[in-house]
C-alpha cells in the first residue's frame, strides 16, 4: 500500500470513527488491575497514539478493553498498523486475534462477538483493509504458513461483512 492509499484509509477511519462516544475512566477496562491501561486512556482521545505507546498497551486490546473501550480506540491501533506494522510488534498479532475466531474451536467467543458487534459495515470493511495490509507486509513466498492468522481473520471478517 503506498502513501496516498495509506492517507485515504486514515481518512476512511476518521469519519467512520467520528462521533463514537469515549468512555469514561469506570468503563474503560473490565477490570481494575489492567497493567495502567485505564489510567493511560482516561482522558484521551483515539487520535494523537504513537506506535510505542500503543506497543506499551499491548494487553488493552486482547484482555482489558471493555467492547465499548476496544471500539472507540480500536482506530488508533488501525492507524499505527497502516504506519508501521513492524514497530507495533507484537500488538499486530493481537489486534488480528482480538477480531479472530478461537483457532481451535473456529468459532467466536463473548469478546470477540460483543467488539464486532459494535462495529459497523464500513468500520468492518476498514479493520479488512487494514488485515489485509498486514498481511503484505508479513508475507513471506517461501513460508505461506507466516500470515495463515491473518488470511482466517480476514476470510471470516469478508463473510461477517457480506453478512450486513
Amino acid at each position: 500500500m503506498n502513501s496516498e492509499e495509506k492517507q485515504k484509509l486514515v481518512q476512511r477511519i476518521e469519519n467512520a470513527w467520528r462521533g463514537i462516544p469515549r468512555p469514561e475512566k469506570a468503563h474503560i477496562s473490565v477490570q481494575s488491575n489492567d497493567d495502567g491501561v485505564a489510567d493511560y486512556f482516561a482522558g484521551t482521545r483515539w487520535q494523537g497514539h504513537s506506535v510505542d505507546q500503543l506497543r506499551r498497551q499491548e494487553s488493552a486490546l486482547c484482555i482489558f478493553f471493555t467492547p465499548a473501550a476496544y471500539h472507540y480506540w480500536l482506530p488508533a491501533y488501525l492507524i499505527a498498523a497502516l504506519d508501521d506494522p513492524v514497530g507495533l510488534d507484537v500488538v499486530t498479532d493481537h489486534l488480528i486475534g482480538s477480531l479472530s475466531p478461537h483457532p481451535l474451536k473456529n468459532s467466536l467467543g463473548a469478546k470477540t462477538a460483543a467488539r464486532l458487534a459494535l462495529l459497523t459495515k464500513e468500520q468492518l470493511a476498514i479493520v479488512i483493509c487494514v488485515f489485509e495490509h498486514i498481511e503484505s507486509v508479513f508475507a513471506d513466498p517461501d513460508w505461506p504458513e507466516a500470515t495463515m492468522t491473518e488470511r482466517i481473520a480476514i476470510e471470516h471478517l469478508h463473510t461477517l461483512h457480506d453478512a450486513m
